[in-house]
């Protein structure tokens, strides 16, 4: 069984709705998701983010395998 906190698998075929593809986070979504997780309003309801670009970097990459 999964575990709870184990990422969804990947749907196949890929999510769309003909014009835009849903995909996995990967390493050019890096510095938009940094900047979102910093947003104040995300802040306000999230609370403070744990980590840095890096640790993104490194739970994408964790995250990718585990889909292969």
């Amino acid at each position: 069984l999964p575990r709870l906190d184990d990422p969804p698998a990947s749907p196949r075929p890929p999510l769309t709705d003909g014009i835009v593809p849903l995909r996995p986070a990967d390493e050019r979504d890096l510095g938009a998701i940094e900047r979102g997780i910093r947003d104040p309003e995300v802040v306000r309801w999230l609370g403070q983010p744990e980590g840095t670009a890096a640790d993104l970097r490194a739970d994408l990459k964790r995250a990718r395998r585990d889909l292969e």
